[in-house]
């Protein structure tokens, strides 16, 4: 499974996903470089990049956008949904 973090966010938070998610795949990219990764990605946790209808279709084969804080207001839900994408949220902050 590949999961990508395409976020310019905390590096602590990305190195506590990557110890997390040892047993898959965990790429983490500037959000101005994950347009490459879309098609093979299966989880996308967005930081504050646009997921909107063009993103949305060129995800081939993910199955969640699970996106870490508060808001989802960057994401289109009704069309991840058409995709059959779920997306999920987790409001509040990292503990390093």
């Amino acid at each position: 499974m590949l999961i990508v973090r395409a976020s310019d966010g905390p590096r602590a938070t990305t190195e506590q996903l990557r110890e997390a998610l040892v047993d898959h795949e965990f790429v983490a990219v500037k959000e101005t470089h994950v347009g490459s990764l879309l098609s093979s990605l299966d989880v996308l946790i967005p930081g504050r990049m646009e997921v909107d209808a063009a993103v949305l279709g060129q995800m081939k084969r993910c199955r969640l956008i699970q996106h870490m804080g508060a808001g989802v207001d960057n994401i289109d839900i009704e069309k991840a949904h058409q995709r059959g994408i779920s997306v999920s949220k987790s409001p509040g902050k990292a503990k390093p």
